[in-house]
């Protein structure tokens, strides 16, 4: 795993500098602009959930059919070319359907959105292809064990970008619709330089799908079909909760359901570089039948998920109430910590049951995957629509951790009784169930006047409770070597 971890540590890096970025501007930006914030969050889940179609399963093929064609370069040229073709086809299907598919949204939104804003929905046809040919070319870089530089593009530079505009609109320095345009702006930069990375590695070489590819169209064009069902229901789950807060609330709720959705995402960091970078070699391992490979994968992976993932949600709990103290307005971050709580769960879930997905979809049973994500998305939309007008946002953050939860424990059953390979080992239970309680015990202490004191004394105490368990108990080799290394590099000696 040693290329896992390097690439999955450079990855997490660069996108934890991204999350204090982040931070910074949910305490001090967002909160002042949540009806702004909670626009800009609202354009891009909408473009996320057109982006299934309009990419026509070319995302799912990148990866999993790479291996077959790598080894001639003319069909490796001719896969790459395929990719970009089926995405160009996608682009162009969406851009006739578009004039309707705004209508149908504006419709949706009108209610709750001030007619002014109804302007701005008119980006989305460039947004949703940027959109596309980034995600395209990221997902077949990843094939090279790159995910650093992709990372940075797609997921950081944002992190700069949206609060410069907003900081910008909140002087009065650019209008709204120059926000608008800058997130525009944005996204179409990132998609041509995740294509020049490509270049720079000497991958990006287009050529004309030649007959060994072009024999695989029946399996390709299955595959890609569930890929796009698949990664529709997934953008359902985790992309309708933005539009129905949005909907059924308005632009501010969803602003500050975003700003919650945001910090749980921090706990999901770590599992998101580690399946880009596991993906790969678990279908390369199914290509050449190699159970053993895929179960160590599934197994260390899952445990190291459990303990980071579950550090990340502990530490954001125990510090919340002093961090909301410094918000430009402390009630706009409290109002979303329950919310937060709830998505804070979930994405934990979803980490500690690491890489599932990724077995799954590249075995032979990748249709399961189909069938769950598909539960998935009508069990989200059909809690969301009952949740959300009750109970607001935190309605749609308990929507989500219900409906994670199920999709979760229906692959870890079916990964395990199809495959006999499960996750999780007493070790697991051993390491949520430590972290729970280090969690429960320092949150309930008493808060100290002083927030930043207090954050260095809660964080602080989490953090030695779980290191000193780490260390004695090792549960997870590859933290205790990381704990070593790092501990050498502050004291030689």
């Amino acid at each position: 795993m040693g290329v896992v971890i390097r690439q999955g540590l450079k990855s997490t890096a660069v996108q934890y500098v991204g999350v204090v970025v982040g931070v910074v501007a949910n305490l001090f930006l967002y909160t002042q602009l949540d009806t702004e914030y909670g626009l800009i969050q609202t354009l891009i889940a909408a473009a996320g959930t057109i982006l299934p179609f309009a990419m026509l399963g070319s995302y799912s093929l990148a990866v999993r059919y790479y291996p077959e064609f790598s080894h001639q370069e003319q069909d490796k040229r001719g896969f790459l070319g395929l990719l970009l073709l089926i995405a160009s086809g996608g682009c162009i299907l969406y851009l006739v359907a578009s004039p309707l598919i705004q209508d149908w949204l504006w419709t949706w939104f009108s209610k709750k959105t001030p007619i002014e804003y109804k302007e701005y929905f008119a980006v989305l046809p460039v947004l949703v292809i940027a959109m596309v040919f980034t995600k395209v070319m990221a997902q077949y870089i990843s094939n090279f064990r790159r995910i650093v530089i992709p990372t940075l593009l797609e997921q950081f530079l944002f992190k700069l970008t949206l609060p410069s505009l907003l900081a910008l609109y909140l002087f009065k320095l650019i209008s709204l619709k120059w926000v608008v345009l800058g997130t525009l702006i944005h996204y179409s930069f990132v998609a041509i330089a995740m294509g020049y990375y490509l270049y720079a590695l000497g991958e990006l070489k287009i050529g004309k799908p030649t007959k060994g590819v072009t024999s695989k169209w029946k399996g390709m064009a299955s595959f890609g079909s569930y890929g796009i069902a698949g990664m529709l229901g997934r953008t359902l789950a985790f992309r309708i909760d933005v539009l129905m807060v949005a909907a059924y609330l308005d632009l501010a709720a969803a602003g500050q359901y975003a700003i919650a959705l945001f910090m749980s995402e921090v706990i999901a960091k770590p599992y998101t570089n580690l399946a880009s970078v596991v993906g790969p070699q678990i279908s390369e391992a199914w290509a050449k039948n190699d159970k053993d490979t895929i179960r160590n994968l599934y197994r260390r992976s899952c445990d190291n998920m459990v303990l980071i993932s579950g550090y990340l949600l502990g530490g954001i709990i125990v510090c919340f109430a002093s961090v909301a103290q410094i918000a430009a307005k402390p009630e706009v971050l409290s109002g979303a910590f329950v919310a937060f709580v709830f998505l804070g769960i979930a994405r934990w879930i979803d980490a500690s049951t690491s890489v599932n997905e990724h077995v799954i979809t590249y075995s032979k049973k990748y249709k399961f995957n189909l069938i769950a994500i598909l539960i998935l998305a009508v069990v989200g939309i059909l809690l969301n629509i009952w949740l959300v007008p009750k109970y607001g946002i935190e309605g749609a953050g308990l929507a989500t951790l219900l409906s994670l939860t199920l999709y979760n424990l229906a692959k870890v059953l079916f990964a395990g009784f199809t495959f006999k390979i499960w996750p999780f080992g007493k070790t697991t239970y051993e390491i949520a169930f430590i972290i729970l309680l280090c969690t429960v015990l320092v949150y309930n202490l008493p808060l100290l006047d002083i927030w930043w004191i207090d954050i260095l004394w809660r964080g602080g105490l989490l953090t030695v409770l779980l290191g000193a368990y780490v260390w004695l108990r090792a549960p997870s080799p590859e933290a205790k070597k990381l704990m070593k290394m790092t501990m050498s590099k502050i004291s030689p000696s």
